[in-house]
């Protein structure tokens, strides 16, 4: 009987400390999953803010609870993916960048946001790496034309890349300094030689077109006549245009983009204002 009681009661003290481990890993289990859910809801609404460092440490808390999460490591290697597409972005290399944002966008357990951002970005950087492309062959040919003394038609390949209305966006940035800077080089180099430059632009992303006109020997010379502005070329000498000459190539011109006729032009230019062929030439620079 003693015996019968004994056994009954440790039947009472198992079933109580079952139920009480039962209840304690409900518990546990309840509390992390908790825990890992509000991880989750944080990492998504830093991600809708942008806020990816941040994010990346509510994926990571999620971790803690469930090592083996597929949905929180699909989204930490998302936002690996991402910041780094977005380092290469800002750096220039929109091809390696261009990569990563398709990387993610691939994903179909992850994060849709991200997708959904880096689907865009992707589609973006294709545009831009296909728009460089052109703008870089263009420039290219542009500065090939004015080291060739063909500087209306360099301009005229600059305006593809000047007169495009996403020039001023930062993925162009090099692109359009350099041009701008030829074209101004080139725009210098046409005033000294007597033509007109006009830019009928009035908004810097509106499309640029560029006039040139040779003025006349009365604009040259203003108000010499025909007559007079030929008899006074007639009686430079040869010496004269050599030494002109010279004085170009001392500014850092080649002479041999000027003709006789542009050189003597020079010198009566620098005759009529009172000033040396040097001083006239530095208008070139």
């Amino acid at each position: 009987m003693r015996l019968l009681k004994r056994w009954a009661w440790w039947t009472i003290v198992g079933i109580v400390l079952a139920v009480f481990f039962v209840g304690y890993g409900y518990t546990r289990k309840a509390e992390t999953q908790k825990y890992y859910n509000q991880a989750i809801e944080a990492g998504k609404q830093s991600i809708r803010d942008g806020n990816y460092d941040a994010a990346k440490l509510s994926y990571r808390d999620a971790l803690k609870k469930k090592p083996n999460d597929d949905f929180a490591t699909t989204v930490v290697d998302q936002l690996t993916d991402y910041q780094r597409g977005m380092k290469d972005m800002n750096n220039g290399k929109y091809a390696d960048a261009c990569q990563k944002f398709q990387r993610v966008a691939n994903v179909d357990s992850g994060s849709s946001l991200l997708v959904q951002r880096s689907s865009g970005l992707a589609t973006e950087l294709k545009e831009v790496i296909k728009e460089r492309k052109i703008f870089l062959k263009a420039y290219k040919k542009a500065k090939t034309l004015s080291e060739n003394y063909e500087y209306t038609a360099s301009n005229t390949k600059l305006a593809v890349i000047l007169g495009y209305g996403s020039i001023n966006e930062s993925y162009y940035r090099d692109v359009y300094n350099n041009a701008k800077k030829l074209k101004e080089y080139n725009d210098r180099i046409l005033r000294s030689l007597g033509y007109t430059v006009d830019d009928d632009s009035t908004d810097a992303n509106k499309t640029r077109s560029q006039k040139y006109s040779k003025n006349t020997k009365q604009d040259v010379f203003s108000g010499i006549s025909d007559s007079a502005a030929s008899a006074a070329e007639s009686k430079l000498t040869d010496a004269q245009v050599k030494q002109a000459r010279k004085d170009l190539k001392a500014q850092g011109l080649n002479e041999k983009a000027f003709t006789d006729e542009q050189v003597r032009q020079v010198i009566l230019r620098a005759k009529r204002e009172g000033k040396s062929v040097k001083q006239v030439t530095d208008e070139f620079k």
